[in-house]
This record gives C-alpha cells, sequence and structure tokens, in this order.
C-alpha cells in the first residue's frame, strides 16, 4: 500500500504512528516506510507491504473508517493506492 499524507504536526504524526504500531502488525503489515521530499516535512509517503492485496484493503477500509475521520494531525484527506509487485522479464 502506497500513502501520501499532509499533515500538519510531525511530532503529533510521529506519536500517533508509534502508538499503532501493533494494530499494524496484527493486519499483516510486513515492513513500513516512511519519507518525506527533502525540503517538506508536511507531505509524508508511507509504504505498507502485506502478504495479501485482502490485507492491503481490510486495512485502508481501517484507516478510512477509523483512523482518518476527523483527525486534527492531517492538513487534507490522504491518498491511497494498494499496489502489487510487477514481475519485470
Amino acid at each position: 500500500m502506497h500513502l501520501q499524507v499532509q499533515i500538519n504536526d510531525l511530532a503529533a504524526w510521529q506519536s500517533a504512528f508509534a502508538d499503532h504500531a501493533e494494530t499494524r502488525r496484527r493486519a499483516g503489515v510486513r515492513s513500513e516506510s516512511v519519507r518525506h521530499p527533502a525540503d517538506d516535512e508536511s507531505t509524508l509517503v508511507i509504504d505498507l507491504d502485506f502478504d495479501s492485496r485482502r490485507e492491503a484493503e481490510a486495512f485502508l477500509g481501517f484507516l478510512r473508517d477509523n483512523v482518518w475521520k476527523d483527525q486534527p494531525i492531517l492538513a487534507g484527506p490522504p491518498q491511497a493506492m494498494i499496489l502489487e509487485p510487477l514481475e519485470l522479464v
């Protein structure tokens, strides 16, 4: 899953992200990467890896229904894509 998030408080976001570590693990997140553009700490790019598309879709639903609703840390609605690997030949 690839997410792009606009935030208004990096420290608050980092704390909230850390608080949900166990939730991500239980949802099947195998690895995670968080980056931001070199000149913009208010834009975060988050990649979460799952074993299955079903797990990714379920977790995205959880984010939309429970985490992102009325969240004051967010400066706008997050963008999300569920990505699948492409085999290169």
